[in-house]
C-alpha cells in the first residue's frame, strides 16, 4: 500500500441538496482501493412539501448498494426500500404523525398555540391495540418544559417535573408523586439541582 493513497476506512458522506436547501439525498461512500475507490456502501433519499417539511425518507437496504442503490426501489432482490413517511398539520404545518418502515404510527399532539408537543403516542403493533405514550408541559412564558410522564408512569400518579430560574437555566429535576407542583413529593426520590 503506498503512504498518500487513502486508508483502507475512509468513508466519505455526500449530500446533495434540492431548491429549499435541505438534502435531498445523502450517499455513503466508502475506498476500497485505487480501482474501487468509491464503492456506495449506503444511500437515503429524502422528500418535502412545498413548506419544506421532511415528508418521505426512503433508505437504500440493497445487499449491493454499489449497482442496487443508484435510483429508487431498485434493487430486485430484496423488494423495495424501507421508507417512513411524515404528515402535517395542514393550518399549522406542525408534525402530526409518522409512519415507520414497519408501518407502525406514532401521532403528535400540540398545546392550544400549536408551539409545543402535549402528547406523542407511538403504537408498538399494527392495530395500534399497544401504545407508549408520553404527555409534556411546557411554561407558556419562556417554552421551558416543566413537566414529563414517560410511558412507563402512564396512569400514574408519578410524573418528572422541572424548574428554571428567571433566566431560564434549569435549577431543579424531581420526581413527583402528587399534583401539585408547589408540594414536595411525598416520598422523596432526591433530585438534582
Amino acid at each position: 500500500m503506498c503512504p498518500t493513497c487513502p486508508s483502507d476506512e475512509e468513508i466519505q458522506t455526500l449530500t446533495e441538496y434540492g431548491i429549499l436547501s435541505k438534502p435531498i439525498k445523502v450517499t455513503v461512500t466508502k475506498y476500497v482501493d485505487a480501482q474501487n475507490p468509491n464503492v456506495v456502501k449506503s444511500r437515503k433519499w429524502m422528500d418535502y412539501d412545498t413548506y419544506g417539511n421532511l415528508t418521505k425518507e426512503e433508505v437504500c437496504k440493497s445487499n449491493t448498494p454499489a449497482t442496487g442503490c443508484e435510483t429508487r426501489n431498485s434493487d430486485p432482490l430484496t423488494g423495495p426500500n424501507p421508507v417512513t413517511q411524515y404528515f402535517y398539520d395542514p393550518v399549522y404545518k406542525v408534525l402530526t404523525q409518522v409512519i415507520d418502515p414497519m408501518g407502525y404510527l406514532t401521532t403528535v399532539t400540540y398545546d392550544s398555540t400549536k408551539t409545543h408537543v402535549h402528547e406523542t403516542t407511538k403504537c408498538a403493533d399494527l392495530a395500534c391495540t399497544n401504545q407508549h405514550k408520553t404527555t409534556t408541559e411546557y411554561d407558556p412564558g419562556t417554552g421551558n418544559l416543566t413537566k414529563l410522564v414517560p410511558p412507563h408512569l402512564q396512569g400514574t400518579q408519578y410524573w418528572l417535573q422541572t424548574r428554571y430560574d428567571s433566566f431560564g437555566r434549569k435549577t431543579l429535576e424531581r420526581m413527583k408523586d402528587n399534583s401539585d407542583p408547589n408540594a414536595p413529593p411525598i416520598v422523596d426520590r432526591g433530585s438534582t439541582s
